[in-house]
C-alpha cells in the first residue's frame, strides 16, 4: 500500500522531507523541506484530514427531446396566456374596456 513517509534530504540530511512510500508525485501542499519528523508528520496528517471534493451531480439534466420541450413550452405559453386574460378581465383592464377620466 502506497502510503506517505517522512525521509531525511540527500543533501541537507538534518532536514527531512515527505515522499511516497512507492515513489511518485506527492501534492504542492507537501513539498518542501521540514527542520522535525513532528512538522513533516502534522502536514501528512493536516494533508490526510482535509475534505475530499465530492462528485458533482447535475440535477437538472434534461431528459426530452427538443421536440417534447418544444411542445411543452407551448403549452404553457398558452395556459399562461389564457390566465392573464382572466386577471385582466377580473381588473378591469381588458382591451375595449378603458377606464375615462370625466373633468
Amino acid at each position: 500500500m502506497n502510503e506517505l513517509i517522512v525521509v531525511p534530504d540527500k543533501k541537507m540530511p538534518n532536514l527531512y522531507r515527505v515522499k511516497w512510500s512507492d515513489g511518485g508525485d506527492i501534492a504542492n501542499y507537501l513539498e518542501g523541506l521540514y527542520s522535525t519528523r513532528i512538522s513533516a508528520k502534522k502536514k501528512i496528517m493536516f494533508y490526510e484530514a482535509r475534505p475530499k471534493p465530492q462528485p458533482i451531480e447535475y440535477k437538472g439534466q434534461k431528459k426530452i427531446t427538443d421536440e417534447e420541450e418544444a411542445e411543452l413550452v407551448a403549452a404553457v405559453e398558452i395556459q399562461v396566456a389564457k390566465e392573464n386574460a382572466l386577471l385582466e378581465n377580473k381588473n378591469g383592464k381588458a382591451k375595449g374596456k378603458t377606464s375615462k377620466n370625466k373633468d
